[in-house]
């Protein structure tokens, strides 16, 4: 699925530099963000793992701030080696 924003080539997601920045989104615009923060997370993760997009999906968490993703055809060993390490 992709946002309308695409369409006509502007993103609310390119004007949002910090936390105020969302604030002065008008709440009917939430939506359209939150659709436009899901795919540019789906584009992030194919491209830091070097898999197409439609191998990456959010299995839980979708409209909340933590999320749970899937990126098919990795193992977890490959998984782990590109994620940094704590400490």
């Amino acid at each position: 699925m992709t946002s309308d924003s695409s369409k006509n080539g502007t993103r609310l997601l390119d004007g949002v530099r910090g936390p105020a920045d969302v604030k002065a989104i008008r709440e009917q615009d939430l939506p359209r963000l939150a659709q436009e923060v899901r795919e540019e997370l789906i584009k992030v993760l194919s491209d830091a793992f070097d898999v197409p997009k439609h191998a990456v999906s959010i299995v839980s968490g979708e409209r909340n701030r933590q999320k749970r993703v899937r990126i098919e055809g990795l193992t977890d060993q490959v998984v782990a080696s590109k994620l940094p390490t704590k400490g």
